[in-house]
């Protein structure tokens, strides 16, 4: 094969052109052109000159190109004979990332017809640019991500090759980003884009930047890509309002819905982050949850329920603006509200006591009424004054605030104005100013006359000159009137009346006259008292105590009243009511019914609310001027254990490391109960068997924890708190409080398997894949990532690195070399699997790896052997019988099993009924006897297969020379024997030409082996012997200098690893050196002939060697065994020893003989390997040994003649 390389200048096309041109074969030859991607036009090289045509026979050959597909792109000119593109050849389209790239062409010639192979290789320019598969790229990067977090990117392609295809990355400058590159510089590496500074979407939502890819060609191209960063809003901004207190003045009474307020908060985030609901603050009283109401979304709080000023001046209203993000986080404000006082109000005139009717003689200043004024508004709303309308002998006088008494001022006369119907206003001060009034009778008439009943017709002193009245404590008789002439009498009422006491007075009135003896005369006064409503209803208890059960339904009585009015008719009817002191409250909570008096709940009682109440009742006559009376309930509410306890979480520590200490606080708590008493004793308990453990002091809780915590166990707890009152029946909650356990790293990773085994086939490719080592570790995140290596060690003297390799991130391991079974069968290595905690934890695996045996050795032919040019000769006297051995074929398989079994056959012969060969053993022998008429030589090739699949063979040629007495090389009849006619001629020219060259030859040897003996001497040789015993040096390197050999030709040497069987082939490590020549007795009376010598390398003078005669195979009765010169032990033809060693290996030869009556061959007990290997017994058939013997015999004797 010569190479040349050939440039080629074509303008305007730079082209080189690489041509290896080889010695054309009758079958032609093969031309590989290189070019560069070349345009349309441009000449490849002269084709026709480099297949070795002359000038103008190209066309005269029609030399052309086969097209096929892409091979159209290329043609050959017809004139010049050149290789010319025809349109342009883009590599990328041909190949792809393929390399190299090569367009293999057929070219015809004819006349005669040839094909010659062409190969064409396109090889790579820097004509594409980098591509991004998209020009713009959006990427979502949170706004919480921290510095040096790392977000992959899809780098870019490049159509092109090798360094064209390098690329590298620049980003735009930016303060927030850097580009990160790892690995190879092309589009397999890991391009990442690195956060250098924390984002906020607050104040720059989108990053653009500039991601540049450049490749390695000269001159660079580029690719750009844009990258556009939405930063991902976190929810890191509480909701704002704009003022921490808002304070809001409206007047009481306002209509519910009244809009108060609109509060307003900002969130800058966005999204979910920032919607903004309005909620009450937590500690927001109960009562202003019942006063107003904020609307969640518009922040709106409104009046819903009636403001008194007079019951409240102002509220306190805590707000909570709260996000909807997660976590949410929450903005608070409070809303002071001042309540105006409004004057809905009115005066209150109550008379509190009432002395009617007033004597007409009663004394100016004469307290006739108590009256009481109030009013509930306050400043110049609640200042009262207080007039009597109309004008009259009546006025007021102030006794103490808020008190007045009516008083007589002027002198009463009945006669002249019996009745005075007294109004005492009261107005307020207010704008418009509320007026209240109040009415008395201020007189009623006295029955201070008494009617004329009587008539004395007499006159004088006969006449009626006195009255008498009966006595009675009440009246009285006024005789003044009469005394001054008037007939008038008037009875006088010197006492209250009570109608209640006495409802009719009876009484006598006497008239007596002046005569002698005086006459009188009586009359009848019946006085029937008539009622007034001088009497208000009185309770008969002041003060009701009731108890009530909380959580009464609704109806359920209370307590009964009764109130009495002596009066009658409707100034004893009475009415009950709530007195004007009853709360708004206690209306809501309780109804009295107005006749019956009967005080019913109304509503829902709670005693964590109020545990106390106070009614006010009054009980209202009917009278034209009504009286009340006035009594009081207290009602205390009795509790009902209707709260359930409730555990509010204070602070959680979580996570908790699981190397935690025990009693380690997690979490603290409290527990309140609204229930009193023993509703409100309340014990806390957890499920058992957790490591958690709760102490207590007072309503206060710690969980703590208790024994070891295991991540890898349980990451997490959710711990549920049951809380139980001691109640009738106890009430109970339960709050699950979440504990996450803290990894560390206690664990150290674990594999799935004790031992990893992996079969691989010899001969894998490179980076073939071996097996995954997986390796798990129950911890988690970085303690639980698991990184693989190898560790160092040495296999047969080199690192573990350069056999196999394992992926650090996946356990995949690999094989960084091709393996051969025949060199290495087998090999460990160890993997270490480590975590990436701190510290680092590791374990460490062994993988055994076992080399699986491919047919990948042809049968070697040791012998014997031939070459291109000659045969292998053999010689066979003419005299043979037929089974007669005539050699046998040695040979051997690198491989090992079924891919080492040999198998023999005859594949031509020039006699084919003459000679058959064992399959199995390879010995050819005659199927019958010669005849004197045969041919003096045949021709056989003999095929060595093996048992792969598939299978591989060798074969060697074989030339069988008949031969009489006299060993003589008979040539080729077919090359030198033109006729039958002079046969003998030759012959006879033939016999005297080979004896001389014998003779010559024979003194030649004798010569040379004289010298080389005497040099070998000056080493420790013994030509004689033929071997070489060197004591200092290798059996190789000796040999070689001390002991060159004779003068045949140096046989070709084995496989360096040549064996017999599969278990020889275990145990050879080194070569087998085979000696140039060796001396073999064939017999006591035979010549010596040189054969093929194994002999022992070892230094030691005992040794021996053994040297197998030709075609004898391991038929151990053709051996010959010689020992050395230190051995006093020398055996004779036929002796066998023990055991030898092949030199060059540690294998050791045995062989046990059966006595000489045993029907086993002796061949069958040779036994190659190592001392623990022994050769697998093959039986025979009975007799052979005997026929073995006879044909030794025979071939002894006829070599012997020969």
């Amino acid at each position: 094969m010569v190479t040349k390389n050939l440039v080629f200048r074509w303008s305007p096309v730079l082209v080189r052109v690489l041509v290896l041109q080889a010695a054309w074969a009758l079958a032609g030859g093969q031309v590989r052109y290189s070019v560069e991607e070349p345009l349309g036009g441009t000449v490849v090289g002269r084709l026709a000159q480099d297949l070795g045509l002359e000038a103008g026979e190209a066309e005269a050959r029609r030399l052309r190109l086969v097209a096929q597909g892409r091979r159209a792109s290329v043609e050959v000119s017809g004139a010049s004979g050149a290789l010319v593109v025809s349109s342009r050849l883009d590599r990328e389209e041909l190949c792809g990332k393929s390399a190299p790239c090569a367009l293999r062409l057929e070219v015809l010639v004819e006349r005669p017809l040839r094909v010659f192979h062409v190969e064409l290789e396109v090889t790579d320019i820097n004509d594409n640019a980098p591509v991004f598969r998209v020009d713009e790229e959006a990427l979502n990067i949170a706004e919480s991500s921290v510095p040096g977090s790392r977000f992959p990117l899809e780098g870019a392609s490049d159509a092109d090759i090798g360094a064209n295809a390098q690329l590298s990355y620049t980003l735009s400058p930016s303060e927030y980003f850097s580009l990160d590159q790892k690995g190879n510089n092309d589009q397999s590496a890991s391009l990442g884009l690195i956060l250098i500074k924390a984002l906020d979407r607050e104040t720059n939502p989108v990053h653009r930047l500039v991601l540049t890819a450049s490749d390695g060609g000269r001159p660079s191209l580029t690719g750009t890509m844009e990258l556009v960063i939405s930063v991902l809003d976190a929810n890191d901004n509480a909701p704002q309002f704009n003022q921490s207190v808002y304070k809001v003045k409206v007047l009481e009474g306002s209509e519910l819905g009244t809009l108060l307020i609109t509060l307003s908060a900002t969130d800058p985030d966005e999204g979910i982050n920032s919607d903004i609901i309005y909620l009450f603050g937590k500690h927001v009283s109960t009562k202003v949850k019942e006063m107003f109401t904020i609307d969640e979304n518009k922040g709106e709080i409104r009046i819903q329920d009636k403001l008194d000023y007079e019951e409240r001046e102002s509220y306190e209203i805590p707000v909570e603006a709260r996000d909807k993000g997660s976590p949410p986080l929450s903005g608070h404000c409070k809303v002071l509200l001042e309540l105006l006082d409004v004057n809905d109000n009115a005066p209150e005139v109550s008379v509190t006591s009432l002395s009617v009717p007033v004597p007409e003689d009663a004394s100016v200043g004469t307290v006739v009424a108590l009256l009481s004024v109030s009013d509930r508004d306050s400043g110049a709303n609640g200042r009262v004054r207080c007039w009597v309308w109309p004008a009259s002998p009546f006025g007021l006088e102030a006794t103490f605030s808020g008190s007045y008494s009516l008083v007589l001022r002027e002198a009463l006369d009945r006669e002249r104005v019996s009745e005075y119907e007294v109004e005492v206003r009261a107005e307020d001060g207010g704008a418009p100013p509320l007026r209240a009034g109040a009415g008395c009778a201020a007189v009623s008439d006295v029955n201070d006359n008494a009617p004329a009943f009587a008539q004395d017709p007499d006159v004088g002193t006969n006449s009626v000159q006195n009255y008498l009245l009966s006595p009675n404590r009440h009246f009285a008789l006024d005789l003044k009137g009469f005394q001054s002439g008037s007939k008038l009498l008037e009875l006088v009422l010197q006492q209250p009346l009570d109608r209640e006491q006495s409802a009719l007075q009876q009484l006598v009135l006497t008239a007596v006259d002046g005569g002698d003896p005086p006459k009188s005369g009586t009359a009848q006064i019946s006085v029937r008292v008539v009622d007034t409503n001088d009497n208000p209803p009185a309770f008969d208890r002041s003060t009701y105590t009731v108890s009530l059960l909380e959580n009464s339904l609704p109806g359920t009585l209370v307590v009964k009243l009764n109130a009495s009015d002596p009066d009658e008719g409707s100034n004893g009817d009475v009415i009950y009511s709530f007195g004007s002191y009853t709360p708004q409250k206690v209306r809501q909570l309780f109804s009295v019914d107005p006749h019956s008096g009967e005080v019913r709940v109304n509503g829902t009682l709670d005693y964590e609310e109020a545990s106390f109440y106070e009614i006010y009742v009054q009980a209202t006559d009917q009278g034209p001027v009504s009286l009340a009376g006035h009594c009081k309930v207290l009602v205390n509410i009795v509790d009902a254990n209707d709260n359930v306890p409730e555990v509010q979480l204070t602070s959680l520590y979580s996570p908790v490391p699981e190397d935690a200490r025990s009693g380690t606080v997690v979490a603290l708590m409290s527990v309140t109960d609204q229930d009193s008493g023993l509703n409100k004793q309340v014990s806390l308990r957890i499920p058992p068997g957790l490591p958690f453990a709760l102490n207590s002091f007072k309503n206060s809780y710690t969980l703590v924890t208790q024994g070891k915590l295991d991540h890898e166990k349980a990451a997490a707890y959710n711990i549920t708190v049951t809380a139980t009152d001691s109640g009738s029946p106890p009430l109970s909650s339960q709050k699950v409080i979440h504990v996450e356990i803290s990894d560390i790293n206690d664990n150290p990773p674990r594999f799935e398997e004790p031992v990893y085994s992996v079969y691989i086939p010899e001969n894998n490719p490179l980076g073939a894949f071996l097996c995954t080592i997986k390796a798990t570790d129950p911890d988690v995140a970085k303690n639980a990532y698991v990184s693989y290596s190898l560790l160092d060690g040495e296999i047969e003297g080199l690192p573990v690195a350069s056999y196999v390799s394992i992926k650090p991130d996946s356990g995949n391991m690999y094989a960084v070399r091709s393996f051969d079974y025949e060199t290495l069968r087998e090999f460990q290595v160890t993997v270490q699997a480590q975590d990436a905690g701190i510290p680092p934890l590791s374990s460490t695996v062994t993988v055994y790896i076992y080399v699986v045996d491919e047919n990948d050795h042809a049968p070697q032919i040791l012998y014997p052997t031939s070459t291109n040019t000659s045969a292998a000769l053999e010689m066979i006297p003419r005299s043979a019988y037929a089974g007669y051995l005539v050699t046998k074929i040695i040979a051997i398989d690198g491989d090992s099993g079924q891919n080492a079994w040999l198998f023999f056959y005859l594949v031509q012969t020039s006699d084919p009924g003459l000679f058959r060969i064992e399959l199995h053993t390879g010995e050819i022998r005659t199927t019958r006897k010669l005849g004197e008429d045969s041919t003096p030589t045949f021709n056989l090739t003999v095929e060595v297969r093996d048992n792969g699949e598939p299978s591989m063979s060798s074969s060697v040629s074989i030339t069988i020379a008949v031969v009489d007495r006299v060993s003589k090389i008979i040539p080729d009849r077919r090359r030198h024997f033109k006729s039958p006619s002079n046969y003998s001629e030759v012959t006879l020219y033939l016999i005297i030409a080979l004896s001389a060259i014998s003779f010559v030859f024979l003194f030649t040897i004798i010569g040379l082996t004289i010298i080389k003996c005497y040099r070998y001497s000056l080493y420790g040789c013994s030509c004689c012997a033929g071997c070489c015993t060197v004591r200092e040096r290798s059996a190789a390197d000796q040999y070689k200098q001390h002991c060159p050999g004779l003068l045949f030709p140096q046989p070709k040497h084995p496989n360096p690893d040549w064996r017999y069987s599969a278990s020889l082939r275990a145990g050879m490590q080194s070569a087998v050196h085979m000696e140039e020549a060796g001396v073999l007795r064939g017999g006591p009376a035979g010549p010596d002939q040189q054969w093929p010598t194994v002999s022992s390398a070892t230094a030691e003078p005992e040794g021996g060697e053994v040297s197998p005669p030709v075609g004898a195979g391991v038929n151990s009765n053709s051996w010959t065994f010689k020992f050395g010169p230190g051995n006093s032990k020398q055996g004779g033809p036929g002796e066998l020893p023990d055991k030898f060693i092949i030199p060059g290996s540690p294998a050791i030869i045995s062989i046990r003989q059966e006595p000489p009556n045993s029907q086993i061959d002796k061949s069958d007990f040779i036994t190659f390997g190592k001392k623990e290997e022994t050769k697998k017994k093959k039986k025979k058939k009975k007799g052979n040994k005997t026929q073995e013997k006879k044909e030794k015999g025979n071939s002894t004797t006829e070599n012997s003649d020969q």
